[in-house]
């Protein structure tokens, strides 16, 4: 089943991207829509042209190949099962946390598995890799009863651990809403970072630049209070924890404060959403589909037409009689 990721357009000034024809690169970015949590997808080219291309002649098979000589993807065989693994998918995209655990192992035969929240099934902590025999202890796995000594259950400590996160991060991560749960497509919006020098699939001894766990308390800040600045806010508009989540999340996906600023400016040119008092930073922060569109908007210039002159009227063609103008 397909879901929605988002590619920020230095996707396409990659120095080893453009090597690659354009359906090698549209198939590559129609990947990643394919593709579970993990990056990965069955190497069935027939279903994948079907899902990609199904009104073109396109040898996807050839393109695959293409795409891995330049290491954006692997191209493997696990218990007979040709999969794909997307290079570097899961430090560029962050799914939603409702999307379930991929279903593919990866190139050593193990599984990536998550903890989750009891409550709302969302991902909590790190993923454990297991070997195929272990999943189904894993997902039947029961309860740990509370003992005398006051030992928690497996799924208190995982919510235990959820709840220190959120502590450690000043009440600031995004939490997913109860109508999310019923949700049949979770998608991502987290883009990756963008960055015309940095290369989409670095290489092992090329550091990748670590987001995730800062907390842009700084940075936060003077988005708000320019966003108050722009907007005339006064001083009782407060920088709650709402606002101050949803802009940590677009940071941490690779967002520069200049780039939310031009967002904030996008919304103040939108006659729709001033009028409408649509303006609020935590909507216009809400997701990357919406800050693009606001970025979009701030390099749009506002036309205002120009009120026509009175026209004038020449009076030496008309001619005078009996002091009347005919």
């Amino acid at each position: 089943m397909a879901r929605s990721r988002n590619i920020k357009p230095s996707f396409f000034m990659n120095e080893d991207i453009v090597e690659l024809s354009c359906e090698a690169r549209l198939l590559f970015i129609g990947l990643w829509t394919l593709a579970d949590r993990e990056g990965r997808l069955e190497n069935r080219p027939k279903k994948i042209k079907m899902s990609l291309f199904p009104a073109d002649d396109i040898n996807v098979s050839e393109q695959l190949s293409n795409i891995s000589k330049y290491g954006f993807i692997e191209l493997y065989n696990i218990d007979g099962i040709d999969i794909i693994q997307i290079v570097n998918f899961v430090k560029h995209q962050t799914p939603h946390g409702l999307e379930k655990d991929s279903e593919l192992p990866d190139q050593d035969g193990l599984y990536t598995v998550y903890d989750r929240n009891p409550k709302n099934k969302t991902i909590v902590g790190k993923p454990h890799l297991l070997n195929k025999d272990q999943l189904a202890e894993f997902y039947n796995k029961s309860l740990i009863s509370i003992d005398t000594n006051g030992v928690k259950t497996h799924q208190e400590q995982i919510t235990d651990t959820e709840s220190e996160q959120l502590k450690q991060d000043n009440n600031s991560y995004e939490t997913v809403s109860i109508s999310d749960q019923n949700a049949l497509i979770p998608e991502s919006f987290n883009l990756i970072p963008e960055s015309i020098n940095k290369n989409i699939c670095p290489s092992n001894d090329e550091p990748v630049p670590e987001q995730a766990n800062q907390n842009f308390k700084n940075e936060i800040q003077e988005i708000f209070e320019f966003w108050k600045t722009t907007f005339g806010k006064n001083d009782r508009t407060k920088l709650d924890n709402k606002r101050k989540s949803k802009i940590l999340t677009r940071l941490r996906e690779g967002y520069s404060v200049e780039e939310i600023k031009n967002g904030v400016m996008g919304c103040s040119k939108s006659d729709h959403h001033v009028q409408g008092q649509f303006t609020d930073i935590e909507l216009i922060c809400r997701d990357a589909v919406h800050l693009d569109r606001f970025i979009g908007y701030s390099q749009q210039i506002r036309f205002i037409p120009k009120t026509p002159e009175p026209e004038r009227i020449d009076l030496s063609k008309y001619k005078v009689v009996e002091d009347r103008v005919w």
